[in-house]
Formats: C-alpha cells, sequence, structure tokens
C-alpha cells in the first residue's frame, strides 16, 4: 500500500471509504474517528474534526486517476481537488487527512476523475466547445469537430497556418490609417481556418495590452501590424519567449516609455523610467499579492495578503530596462519620429545601468552586465516566480471559459504551465490544450455554480457573422467587409472593444471587476461588464440587430452594396417554428435555451404569417431576439 499525505484545502463516482484510525497526533494508533457509517458517508463525505488526524482507506483501480475533495459542509460548497493521482500498482491506498485544530471540521470524500474527453457526443457539446475556442460556432465547424474529436481538432488548429498582418498592411497603407489592419482582422475573424490561434491572439492581447487610441501608436500601423502578428506567431509558443518579445518590442517600448530609457544621472535629475518594471510585473506575469497554485492569495498570519514586490523592486528592474532605443537610431539622442516601430529594439550600452541589481526572492544580477544578458536574467527571474501558472492560467481561463474558474480548474492548468510533462514550463499550447480539456470546461455548466461568463461585444459580432456567413457587399473594394455604418474599423466607438484598441494598460476591463450589485455580493467577478455601459449596450445591440433585419441575403437591392449575412437556410426552417429554434439553440446557445424562453420566442414567431415574407421575418426576429437576450449574453 502506499501513503497519500493530503494538506487541507476547499472543494463522480463517489467511491467507499473505510475509516482506519484517527489520533490527535497523527501517530495512527487511536481510536476509529465516530465518522457514522462509512459506507453511508461515502457519497456524502467522511466528517474529520478539527486538531485531528485520519487514516482513510480505499479501493482503487490500477491506472485510473483520482482526487480527494473536501469541502465545509455536506452541501459541498466551492469544492477544490487536490493534486491528481495515477494508480500505479496497488489496489488499496491510505489516505492520510489532516485538520488544524483552529478548522472545527472537515468533509472528506474520493473522486474518481474521467478520463479526457474525446470528442463531442452531441452537437450541443461541439457547440459549446466551439464558442470557447473559436470566434464563433458554425454548421460547419460542428461537423468537422465531431468527425475529427477533440484531440484531433487541437491537433489541426495548432499546425493551421498562420496568415501574418503585417505584409497586407505595408501593402494597403501608408502606416497611419488603421482601416487595413481592422480589415484584414475581420476577414481571418470569420473565414480563417486559424480560429484557435486567433482566439488566443486576442486572449494574450488583452494581457500584454498596446493601444493604437493615441497619435503615436495610431500613426504606427505597421508596428501595431507586427504586434498583432507576435501574439499570433507566440499563442502556441512559450510565455517566456513572448515575454521577451514583448519587452524589446517597439511598440510596447513606445507605450510603456522604455524606448530611449537611460540610466540614472542625478546632475541631469534623470532617474530610469519605471512604467514598463512596474506593469510587466503587475500585468505581465505575477500581480500584486502572491497566489496559491490554485490561484487564491497568500495570506500572512495577520491575514493580510502578501505583496509580491514592493517599490524597491519595481526601482531595480527600472534599471535592468535602461539603453534601449529604436533599431534604426543611429545615436542615442535619435528622435522618435520617423524611427523602425517594427523591428526589436537594440542596446546602447552607455546609456545602460551596469550596477547591481536586486530582483524578485532576493536574486541578484552583478554589476557590469551588458544589457541584452540583463534582460534575459531578469526574464528568467520573473519567470521562475511561482506566481506566473496561476496568474496567467486564471485570465487565459477567463477570456474563454468562464469568469469565476473553480481553484481546482485553475491549479490544473497552471500545473501544466508550471510543466508540460517533459519539463517544459510555460508551453502556451500545452496550457491551451488543458483549458479546453479540463472537465470544468467540458460540464461545468452542469456541475459549477455561477459558471459562465459575459460576451465580449467583438464575440458577439463574429459569432452573428460566422454562423451566418458574411460576405463582402459589391461595392466592396479590395474584397474587404464594407458593412453599414460604423464601419468595423470604427467599431469600438459603439461597443467599447477592438482589437488593440483598450483605453488603457488595464485592458478594457480588468479581470477582477466586479459590478455592483448581486455579483459582487456573491464575491464574484464579471470583467465584461466592465465595458457593459448604457451606451455600448444599446450601440452593440442595434448594430447586429441592422446587419439582421436589413443586411441579409435576401434583403432589397439597395442593402446588397453592403455585407450581407445569409440565412437561406434559416428562412427554410422558419416554416416549422420548432425546428428553426431547436436548429438556432445549437447553432446560437449551445443548448442552453431554457423552456421559458422559448415559449416566448415561439409564441412571438406562430404570430407572424407563414408566407416567404413571413417566414422571412421569422428568420430574423428569432436571431435578433436571441442574440439580444440575457440568456444568450452569458455563455455557458
Amino acid at each position: 500500500m502506499r501513503s497519500l499525505v493530503i494538506q487541507i484545502c476547499i472543494l463522480a463516482v463517489i467511491l467507499p471509504f473505510s475509516t482506519v484510525s484517527q489520533t490527535s497526533d497523527g501517530s495512527g494508533t487511536g481510536p476509529v474517528a465516530a465518522a457514522g457509517n462509512a459506507a453511508a458517508d461515502a457519497a456524502r463525505g467522511i466528517k474529520v474534526v478539527g486538531g485531528t488526524q485520519i487514516i482513510l482507506q480505499m479501493p482503487t483501480v490500477i491506472g485510473e486517476r483520482y482526487k480527494i475533495q473536501s469541502a465545509e459542509d455536506l452541501t459541498w460548497p466551492n469544492p477544490q481537488d487536490e493534486t491528481d493521482f495515477v494508480v500505479a500498482t496497488d489496489t488499496t491506498w491510505n489516505f492520510q487527512v489532516t485538520v488544524p485544530a483552529n478548522i472545527n471540521q472537515r468533509f472528506f470524500r474520493l473522486v474518481r476523475r474521467p478520463a479526457d474527453p474525446v470528442g463531442p457526443a452531441t452537437d450541443t457539446e461541439a457547440a459549446r466547445f466551439l464558442t470557447q475556442a473559436t470566434y464563433g460556432t458554425t454548421t460547419d465547424a460542428i461537423t468537422e469537430l465531431k468527425n475529427l474529436g477533440y484531440a484531433g481538432w487541437l491537433d489541426q488548429q495548432f499546425a493551421a497556418s498562420n496568415d501574418r498582418f503585417l505584409p497586407y498592411v505595408q501593402a494597403n497603407s501608408n502606416g497611419s490609417g488603421r482601416a487595413p489592419r481592422h480589415d484584414l482582422f475581420w476577414l481571418q475573424v470569420v473565414n480563417g481556418d486559424d480560429q484557435l490561434r486567433q482566439r488566443l491572439a486576442f486572449a494574450l492581447s488583452q494581457i500584454f495590452v498596446v493601444s493604437d487610441i493615441a497619435y503615436t501608436l495610431g500613426n504606427a500601423q505597421y508596428g501595431m501590424a507586427n504586434y498583432w502578428d507576435i501574439m499570433r506567431d507566440q499563442a502556441f509558443g512559450n510565455y517566456r519567449e513572448l515575454l521577451k518579445e514583448v519587452t524589446l518590442n517597439p511598440v510596447m517600448g513606445l507605450w510603456l516609455s522604455h524606448v530611449q530609457n537611460e540610466k540614472a544621472d542625478l546632475v541631469r535629475n534623470i532617474r530610469p523610467d519605471e512604467n514598463f518594471a512596474r506593469e510587466i510585473l503587475q500585468l505581465f506575469t505575477i500581480g500584486l499579492h502572491e497566489l496559491e497554485m490554485d490561484g487564491r492569495v497568500r495570506l500572512d498570519v495577520s491575514g493580510d495578503p502578501i505583496p509580491t514586490y514592493d517599490q524597491d523592486i519595481v526601482q531595480e528592474f527600472a534599471k535592468v530596462f535602461t539603453g534601449w532605443h529604436f533599431n534604426s537610431a543611429d545615436n542615442w539622442s535619435d528622435i522618435f519620429y520617423g524611427q523602425d516601430r517594427v523591428n526589436p529594439m537594440r542596446s546602447f550600452e552607455a546609456f545602460h545601468d551596469r550596477t547591481a541589481k536586486t530582483l524578485l526572492r532576493g536574486e541578484v544580477i552583478p554589476a557590469e552586465i551588458g544589457a541584452p544578458e540583463d534582460i534575459d536574467r531578469a526574464l528568467d527571474n520573473i519567470f521562475a516566480h511561482p506566481n506566473v501558472p496561476p496568474f496567467v492560467s486564471k485570465q487565459l481561463i477567463q477570456r474563454l471559459v468562464t469568469s469565476n474558474p473553480t481553484p481546482a480548474y485553475v491549479r490544473r492548468v497552471a500545473q501544466v504551465f508550471a510543466d508540460n510533462g517533459n519539463g517544459e514550463r510555460g508551453d502556451l499550447r500545452a496550457v491551451t490544450r488543458a483549458i479546453l480539456l479540463d472537465e470544468e470546461a467540458r460540464f461545468g455548466h452542469q456541475t459549477v455554480a455561477n459558471f459562465g461568463k459575459l460576451r465580449e461585444p467583438v464575440l458577439r459580432l463574429s459569432h452573428v457573422f460566422r454562423a451566418f456567413s458574411l460576405t463582402p457587399g459589391r461595392q466592396s473594394q479590395n474584397g474587404v467587409f464594407n458593412t453599414a455604418s460604423p464601419a468595423l474599423p470604427l467599431l469600438d466607438g459603439d461597443t467599447g472593444q477592438a482589437v488593440l484598441r483598450a483605453k488603457s494598460v488595464f485592458n478594457f476591463y480588468q479581470p477582477d471587476y466586479s459590478p455592483l450589485g448581486p455579483v459582487k455580493d456573491a464575491g464574484l467577478v464579471a470583467p465584461e461588464f466592465e465595458i457593459a455601459s448604457e451606451n455600448n449596450v444599446i450601440a452593440t445591440a442595434s448594430r447586429i440587430a441592422r446587419q439582421i433585419q436589413y443586411y441579409y441575403s435576401g434583403s432589397d437591392d439597395n442593402a446588397l452594396n453592403q455585407s450581407v449575412i445569409n440565412i437561406d437556410r434559416e428562412i427554410a426552417l422558419a416554416a416549422d417554428t420548432g425546428q428553426l429554434l431547436d436548429h438556432l439553440d445549437v447553432l446560437l446557445m449551445s443548448g442552453a435555451m431554457t423552456p421559458a424562453f422559448r415559449t416566448i420566442l415561439a409564441g412571438h414567431l406562430n404570430d407572424l404569417p407563414s408566407d416567404a415574407e413571413g417566414r422571412s421575418q421569422r428568420a430574423r426576429d428569432a436571431i435578433t431576439l436571441i442574440v439580444s437576450s440575457p440568456e444568450y449574453l452569458v455563455q455557458m
């Protein structure tokens, strides 16, 4: 028999425990715990009182995976998993659990962890996966996913070609207008085969934020296109490599002001700029407070969060990021105008701080180290911090799957970030696979309270465009989508969101944003609500409704000059309201339509005529009402 010591934390075939022994000192020779009938309690949990230790014995199956769960009471609020384990040789395991004296009691149970899902069994399961992994479900994508299975689909996406933005923007722009960059973004979102790469790039761009809302980067569209290419290139790469590319990128150098950042000169009253040094710690890697592997904040003996760094550390990192200028600069004094915004910045050693630097966790970079090596040592120091796996993993889960992942979900993904199974830390391909195939991603809508996330405006539009095959209108130039006003490059004016157009370094919304009311009262977060202002909500809904109601393939001749969606299939189904709603429930809501909502929709649709014009109105109204509904807006 083997022994596994379980450290206390919070949490499904339930397996019976046998209580072997319990003592207050952990010696294992005391009387049996008063746990009641072990077999009867197995599904509910075995109670262990505070200040004691108990040995629980359990039959297992060789080769299968298990997890121990613990919780405060038998309702199993917010249960958490312990680290997975696989039974290798023995068929009986002993589990030693300890409850500290300051805790009244804890309940424990054993769960056999299901194998990774092979593939969707139904269209609704396929649609849920595609909602998380792409810019929107399509009927063809559902069929493809069911044929390939999850692993096959992921492998196909990892191998999909990566079409770069910079050549297109250079060919269609003088570097100042942002329209070509946004035009290509939407073409690839709607028609691109590399859907998963694009979703990961969008998620990463909301961590490594840059924005062209201000004049300097607004007139640096070659640089902005190249920055987006970096997000795409590294979407399945390594987080440490991405950190370095971002650090030396001239667009980031402008955005966070470490381009032309020079060492201290007290005579000239110059001190290193701290902007990038602070944000690489706070926003890109470790956050403000120390974290457990499951993303929960660590507390000191007084119950206060433990800071990850202080101002002295920021100042030390600021010295690291000195001595870098545009790649095209001939001299340190060269001004910004006309410089290379695409290629990595290069070092000017005379302006780099070569003093020793004390970094995170007391690590010291010795004096007289050049700028490139200083950067590498500093990034290694940050990347090795234990906060990085849970900090990054939780945000990626929030962007793809759910705003409030359980600590167990965060831990499972963070463990993959820390080690992909082959000793590699920061493997984003492995992390992506772990996020999407996790049991909580696949079945959390059925098993986890408060599961889901508010759909972002970009993803609401992209879903409609993809589901109903948006095509360029007859007056389109260069084959781009020429949607009705506002044009896609100006979309953020209506919605509050467009790629690389956040209003600050804190993204469109912060990952811990919690709107006042029931969400905040429950201790939950809902990041996307930070841009759900009255104006944005109404303007986004109106923008989508106008596209559906007027700019569709069967509309009048004038509408066809603009980009249109194709709803011919839905119009054909509208002869039977039930068939239309069945179809749209899968395509738009991944099977989450409630009976009450369906009844409301059916009542309205059945009041419309069943002739050709009536069927068209039925289809358009059904789509419009669904994508404007609260049930749709919360991605499950």
